[in-house]
């Protein structure tokens, strides 16, 4: 796990800005790399959006703008952990094991800036407490 590299892009449409930002997660070799903001539907296929060597797990907002996802280098095995709908802000939790055998969870956070900082503190804190007994080693990107 001390080796382990994580990354936060808002890519403001992964479609549009795909070819810079896969050079610079394979430049960078990141673990993993939440994206927000990715503006993806489900009229869009994750082939379109996918890097060598890398998962890719998203959750897509059903409306225009937002969405979330999280680019998984292979070598780690990822599920989704489900959670309830926000109406604040978007998430998206991935249960991970590593070669080691060693769990975690990475999850990725996005709060529009037109919603409430107040409803969104007390939305994610529900969030946690749901995170929290499922592992207590988590990475909120």
């Amino acid at each position: 796990m001390s080796n382990t590299t994580f990354a936060h892009i808002n890519v403001r449409s992964l479609t549009r800005n795909f070819v810079e930002f896969s050079e610079h997660v394979r430049m960078n070799k990141f673990d993993f790399v939440a994206v927000s903001e990715t503006w993806l539907h489900n009229g869009i296929d994750s082939h379109i959006v996918a890097i060598e060597n890398y998962n890719f797990l998203r959750k897509d907002r059903g409306s225009r703008g937002g969405g979330v996802g999280i680019y998984v280098k292979s070598n780690y095995k990822a599920t989704f952990i489900e959670q309830d709908v926000s109406k604040t802000y978007e998430q998206l939790w991935l249960r991970v094991v590593d070669k080691n055998k060693v769990i975690f969870i990475v999850g990725v956070v996005y709060r529009p800036p037109n919603t409430n900082v107040l409803n969104f503190i007390a939305e994610f804190e529900d969030a946690m407490c749901n995170i929290l007994p499922i592992h207590r080693n988590i990475y909120v990107l």
